[in-house]
């Protein structure tokens, strides 16, 4: 939900920002935004939300058991413990 904040709030200081000094069309994105958020708080849907969910950076780890921790070496160590010091040295 934080990121939702985050990229409406930006989006509509910028776009408001363009359309003052730019070109007043820039203002339609700010509306179709505001659009979007009575959408989402009369339907409980939120369109936005369920995109950010799908970024990369908002997916779930992956449990023990997979491949970096199995030793495939697919990764060449940037997940493991011994990069930082932790972990079994032998």
């Amino acid at each position: 939900m934080r990121q939702v904040h985050i990229v409406i709030g930006l989006a509509v200081a910028v776009f408001t920002l363009l359309g003052a000094l730019v070109n007043p069309w820039f203002l339609a994105v700010p509306g179709f935004l505001g659009g979007g958020l009575v959408y989402a708080g009369v339907s409980g849907n939120c369109g936005m939300a369920t995109v950010l969910a799908l970024m990369p950076w908002n997916r779930v780890r992956p449990a023990s058991g997979d491949c970096c921790e199995t030793g495939c070496g697919a990764h060449s160590g940037v997940h493991s413990g011994a990069r930082f010091g932790v972990g079994d040295d032998g």
